[in-house]
């Protein structure tokens, strides 16, 4: 059991709990979660999280008493990519199905207790819907040899010092700015017809709710979200010639979606809430175990899929020294 932060139970909504119990007891396993709500009988809550992402993932029940968290794992299930034709997958399909297997085993065990689901993934892979929100093929992984020399194209068009004044993200081959420009290079028909990009856990929120937006910490992992301007950097999309309209809004995190009772409870009706949870998995260790200290005066360490120190800022670094 964890003692909940005493400094985050002011103000404590049922969007940010889902977000927390995503962020909380995750650390050293390369894996993702979703997580969902459950009542207490002693007027308490609790949450079940699904983590997507690594090689495996898992469903886990989560219980706030209003002092202390436990958790429970409800579902496990291998998680890995597929190889189809030289290009590598996420099997979006299995995936879906085993997050229904996940939420029904928790809604048999707890029945109308729950009260709300979250989705915790990986970062910089998506989704594309077209015209009537069809879904235009299965997400690409991030592994995938596509974006092999993209970073280079990239300054084709933009400087790198540009790219990082837009958006302060560390450079890495994967991340889904060079994704979109190898699908633009290779002249991709899916990418001419799509209307809609979703990262994988709005992907997966939508699939739950039919709710379409962009959760705000997983746009982070793009390198075209602005994080001073608090928006998409729609100017180095347009000097890429990428398409923007493909962009939603932008939604915090806790921030709560629809009504998932479907997936949770089969054809009984109820109230189970999907809500935004926060998603990078470093950050949300951080997140979760505060320093006593103002932000900026002492480094937190993260352990997670990798292990790594941080210091928090008032606002974003993207001067020559952080790059």
């Amino acid at each position: 059991m964890c003692p909940f932060p005493n400094e985050l139970l002011e103000g404590l909504t049922q969007g940010s709990l889902v977000a927390t119990i995503c962020r909380m007891g995750f650390r050293g396993l390369l894996v993702d979660t979703y997580a969902s709500t459950v009542k207490e009988d002693n007027g308490g809550q609790g949450i079940s999280g699904n983590r997507h992402g690594g090689f495996q993932r898992r469903h886990v029940v989560g219980r706030f008493d209003g002092k202390l968290i436990s958790l429970e794992e409800i579902y496990r299930f291998d998680n890995g990519p597929v190889d189809v034709a030289g290009s590598l997958y996420w099997d979006l399909l299995a995936q879906c199905n085993h997050v229904t297997v996940g939420m029904r085993a928790a809604g048999a065990r707890y029945g109308n207790r729950i009260a709300s689901v979250g989705v915790d993934t990986w970062g910089v892979d998506f989704g594309l819907l077209g015209r009537g929100d069809q879904l235009l093929g299965n997400p690409y992984h991030y592994r995938d040899a596509r974006t092999s020399g993209m970073m280079a194209k990239a300054e084709e068009f933009v400087s790198r010092e540009e790219i990082f004044r837009h958006s302060g993200l560390q450079f890495m081959q994967l991340n889904t700015l060079y994704q979109l420009l190898a699908m633009k290079l290779s002249n991709s028909p899916l990418l001419e017809v799509a209307e809609t990009l979703l990262m994988m856990p709005d992907l997966f929120h939508w699939l739950m709710t039919g709710q379409k937006c962009n959760e705000l910490t997983d746009a982070t992992t793009t390198q075209f979200y602005n994080p001073v301007r608090g928006g998409w950097a729609t100017e180095l999309l347009e000097k890429m010639h990428l398409p923007t309209a493909i962009l939603g809004r932008i939604v915090q995190p806790g921030n709560e979606l629809a009504a998932c009772a479907s997936l949770c409870r089969g054809d009984r009706p109820g109230g189970c809430r999907s809500c935004l949870a926060r998603q990078p998995r470093y950050g949300q260790c951080c997140m979760a175990v505060p320093a006593a200290s103002k932000p900026g005066q002492k480094p937190d360490c993260a352990i997670s899929a990798w292990a790594r120190a941080e210091r928090r800022r008032s606002r974003p670094g993207r001067s020559s020294t952080t790059r």
